[in-house]
């Protein structure tokens, strides 16, 4: 049987549904790609906004450290009331080293944990 003379013996409605399905069928491969590469960068956003506040602690012990040291060499120095600010500034640092330590112990990284 030739496709022209089936063509031919189908009504109206129903060449319009074997169209539809043909352009549904074109349709949905780019259409399911788009979605793939969405859902691949949402996931990855949403990874880098989970690793915003273990950046931002780790940062903190940075800071804290070298703000520390200026005032340990001002102490050294026998700057007035700059041992004060340093045992304030050691406290902090301390703090900040056990946050910066639940964050990484919350990692399961046995490698991680031992650097």
């Amino acid at each position: 049987m030739n496709v022209h003379t089936w063509l031919d013996r189908l009504l109206l409605w129903q060449k319009f549904i074997i169209l539809s399905v043909i352009a549904l069928l074109l349709a949905s491969i780019p259409t399911a790609l788009y979605l793939n590469e969405a859902g691949k960068s949402l996931a990855a956003a949403q990874s880098e906004t989970a690793g915003l506040a273990p950046s931002a602690a780790i940062l903190k012990v940075s800071q804290n450290t070298q703000q520390h040291r200026g005032l340990a060499a001002l102490a050294l120095g026998g700057v007035a009331g700059a041992q004060e600010k340093r045992e304030a500034k050691q406290r902090e640092a301390d703090e900040a080293y056990e946050k910066m330590d639940a964050i990484i112990r919350g990692f399961h990284n046995r490698a991680i944990e031992q650097a």
